[in-house]
């Protein structure tokens, strides 16, 4: 869900078959909806992916990156 360049760069390697069999996709994802969506979207097919979530406790990176506050 990073951007759509890494989108298409995930899907082309999961339909071109450019991921070899003993290796795993692995994203981090925010924990947002959308973009939970997005990325398992990103992932279909994929042999084994690893999917890493994170939720932002700093106030600093919800505030200055996200743009949110707590409840966001």
């Amino acid at each position: 869900s990073a951007s759509q360049t890494d989108f298409d760069f995930a899907r082309w390697c999961i339909e071109e078959g450019g991921v070899p069999a003993d290796v795993s996709l692995q994203v981090l994802v925010q924990c947002r909806p959308e973009l939970i969506t997005r990325t398992f979207e990103a992932l279909k097919g994929a042999h084994r992916p690893i999917v890493h979530f994170y939720n932002s406790t700093s106030e600093l990176q919800r505030r200055v990156v996200f743009e949110k506050d707590v409840a966001g």
